[in-house]
């Protein structure tokens, strides 16, 4: 179309125009395959979890709304000994967990037994920090600031309980005005600040 309205496309700011649209087309799609690869990480890494331990405990925390049976079951997790436990902010996906956390110490307590916990965390940073926001407040530092307070309260309840806390996180490429390519994750310094360990997982050549 700009061709046929006279525009010369192979030079000038067109050319810029359209190697700007062909950049962030190639962005998009990357950030896509990543976050899909992430998600299908942590539920594989469930899946394999459930055939170690015979009587542990997975919890998925589905922050997207995405973990549906037919999914899970397509990455092998066996769903009738998955917890899904919907949460509608960041903040009520903490609550959620420390009161599983404290009833299973609670047992693990009165039972002398050993009960191994496995989280995936699907996605910490995705959508409001709080119940009681409105689409105004849903800015990344509210986030930030809620996932470091929670990250103090978890933290203590994670010593007392043998669990492995997958956090799983939207990795965004983007460019500055030079064209140079970014990456950037959500979060805030709370959760690289309680990390134990951070993995980046990409497609291989």
């Amino acid at each position: 179309r700009m061709s046929a309205n006279g525009v010369d496309i192979n030079s000038g700011s067109a050319q810029s125009y359209l190697y700007s649209l062909k950049k962030m087309n190639e962005i998009d799609r990357y950030n896509t395959r990543y976050n899909a690869m992430n998600a299908a990480f942590g539920y594989e890494s469930a899946a394999l979890n459930i055939k170690q331990e015979k009587n542990g405990i997975v919890i998925i925390l589905d922050q997207e709304s995405s973990a549906d049976p037919s999914r899970l079951e397509f990455l092998g997790v066996t769903t009738s000994r998955v917890l899904r436990v919907k949460s509608e902010s960041i903040n009520s996906g903490f609550n959620r967990l420390l009161e599983i956390l404290k009833i299973i110490e609670q047992k693990q307590t009165l039972t002398k037994k050993r009960i191994p916990i496995f989280v995936v965390w699907d996605t910490i940073t995705k959508g409001k920090a709080e119940d009681d926001e409105t689409a105004s407040r849903m800015d990344a530092r509210n986030r930030a600031r809620v996932i470091k307070s929670r990250m103090n309260d978890l933290n203590p309840w994670l010593e007392k309980v043998d669990i492995i806390l997958v956090l799983l996180n939207q990795v965004i490429l983007s460019t500055d005005m030079y064209g140079n390519v970014n990456t950037s994750a959500g979060g805030g310094i709370g959760l690289k600040h309680d990390e134990h360990l951070r993995l980046y997982i990409n497609k291989g050549k």
